[in-house]
């Protein structure tokens, strides 16, 4: 393992390519003389500057942050805003720690992490206790930090032993993996045993890192503070990183691979150059999302038709389940749902479900009660559900959560085009009936 995440492989490639392609806009400034000349390769070389201040920014930052703050209890992860930490480092070269740690706080605040909690539905060990951690999260909003705490350290724990059979505080947890920053080995792993430390002796004074045993072993009483629930949340999406990097198979080096052709280390720096201008348009999206307020029966119809709600909007899905039920497209409604990933939904099983659910009732009419966009991928709808089942008819309230996913069943920022809205599967009422 590299003794420093600037010598992480990613960041030596890149930074070799970008020597390459260095080198090649000099040759190229001077074919240029004799008229050969492409208007990409132009555009390509005016973004090189642009590129170079990037690779120095990157490369450094996050063994400097951690160098001032994983003693603290923070730690560099990929997902991580790189202005904040390089901004955060300089404050601390300037000897201003506690100052960059209240940037930390404002930057852990709980109007800020919404879009990071959505970012753990992508992982399965986080998917099944999503729920828990939206009701921690609301508990954040509120300043409950004494319930939010114990409960954010917990799913870490188990989250981790789900993918690695032993959980995150665990001796001998392996939280490394290849090309990495939150997984390097100066980082989750050495965060894990700050974090894990032991703690014999009942304390009430207050602490400022959320030591794990003296927190869940009633040890640390004053442990209910907003730095330590900052940092207990900052941990969470640290150790996301580290599963995202272990789905993406990085738990080992991959075999050594063949030297590219210049051509195609050129075609990949353009596709780097494409995501990381794809990655700030997102991200400006998701600075500029601000909540609906809708106004049912004036800014949308209270109840209506499949098209008489805005497209791509999470009303339009509901009614086009309406519509699905009532003309038995069991496979359309397979379609809408929220699937564990795409590998496991299989369309025909999928169908027969559905089927079972729906086959023996029927929709009348459909209300819209209450619209809340909860986060720029999640909306919740209350409705109200007139059906008949075994010939009698019901009404009933349904809350209804659909999330906003690309086709990897990925939540992606609401509006994107390779995105739609996914049904998450809530058919009680059917089964109560």
């Amino acid at each position: 393992m590299n003794s420093s995440i600037k010598d992480n492989p990613s960041f030596q490639k890149f930074g070799k390519d970008l020597e390459g392609l260095e080198l090649f806009h000099k040759l190229y400034k001077i074919t240029s003389i004799f008229g050969l000349k492409s208007k990409q390769m132009d555009e390509l070389f005016k973004k090189l500057p642009e590129l170079r201040q990037q690779y120095e920014d990157i490369i450094y930052t996050p063994d400097k942050f951690n160098k001032y703050f994983l003693s603290r209890g923070w730690v560099a992860y990929e997902t991580m805003n790189l202005e904040t930490m390089k901004t955060t480092v300089r404050l601390a070269e300037q000897g201003k720690v506690a100052e960059a740690e209240e940037l930390l706080i404002e930057y852990n605040a709980p109007k800020c992490i919404e879009g990071k909690i959505n970012m753990l539905w992508g992982v399965p060990a986080f998917r099944s206790r999503f729920e828990l951690v939206q009701k921690a999260f609301e508990d954040y909003k509120e300043s409950r930090y004494y319930t939010c705490i114990p409960i954010i350290l917990s799913v870490i724990d188990v989250a981790v032993n789900d993918i690695e059979g032993k959980g995150f505080f665990a001796d001998g947890t392996n939280l490394i993996a290849w090309d990495s920053i939150a997984a390097h080995s100066s980082g989750l792993s050495e965060l894990a045993k700050l974090l894990g430390q032991t703690r014999k002796k009942t304390n009430t004074d207050p602490i400022d890192i959320p030591y794990r045993n003296g927190i869940l072993h009633g040890r640390d009483l004053a442990y209910d503070n907003k730095i330590v629930a900052a940092k207990t949340w900052a941990t969470l999406f640290a150790v996301r990183d580290w599963a995202q990097s272990v789905r993406d198979g990085k738990k080992v080096p991959p075999v050594e691979e063949i030297p590219k052709s210049l051509r195609q280390n050129l075609r990949e720096i353009k596709q780097s150059l494409e995501q990381i201008a794809e990655g700030k348009k997102e991200q400006v999206i998701i600075n500029q999302w601000k909540r609906r307020i809708v106004t049912i029966g004036v800014d949308i119809p209270r109840s209506g038709n499949v098209i008489d709600y805005a497209d791509k909007s999470p009303e339009k899905e509901i009614c086009q389940l309406i519509d699905n039920w009532r003309f038995k497209k069991y496979h359309e409604i397979a379609r809408q749902l929220l699937h564990y990933n795409k590998a496991s939904f299989h369309l025909k099983k999928a169908s027969g479900k559905m089927r079972q659910i729906f086959g023996d009732s029927e929709p009348e009419a459909l209300a819209f009660k209450e619209i809340i966009d909860e986060a720029p991928a999640i909306t919740e709808l209350v409705v109200v559900i007139e059906y008949s089942k075994s010939f009698q008819k019901f009404s009933k309230e349904v809350k209804f959560r659909l999330v906003y996913t690309d086709d990897d069943y990925i939540p992606v920022v609401r509006g994107a085009e390779r995105g739609s809205w996914k049904i998450v599967e809530n058919f009680w009422f059917l089964k109560d009936s």
